[in-house]
């Protein structure tokens, strides 16, 4: 199974479909990341979904090409949002700083 850590930022996590406004503004960040399309399948933060996308910090959402391609994506969103997003309440922060890695 899944690791205490990974299974906690993986319920931070929620997937969706991608609207045509979501495609948009990932276009607009340019590189590969703009190859999303409406329809794309993809997961966000649920703390900070709500806020623009210039508000919010990096990975702060991921839209994997390939199903091995997931696991990796989660572990970023790990490593260069979780500790980063404005978003999420200090005691959740705390909880996951807390947990054997």
């Amino acid at each position: 199974g899944f690791s205490a850590a990974i299974t906690f930022v993986r319920r931070q996590l929620e997937y969706f479909e991608a609207t045509q406004k979501d495609a948009d503004a990932r276009r607009k960040k340019g590189g590969v990341s703009g190859n999303v399309k409406a329809g794309s399948l993809g997961f966000r933060c649920i703390h900070c979904k709500h806020l623009p996308v210039k508000k919010r910090a990096p990975s702060a959402d991921a839209f994997p090409n390939q199903v091995g391609l997931i696991y990796q994506s989660v572990r970023n969103f790990q490593r260069h949002h979780l500790l980063k997003c404005r978003a999420i309440p200090q005691c959740l922060i705390d909880q996951h700083q807390a947990m054997p890695r």
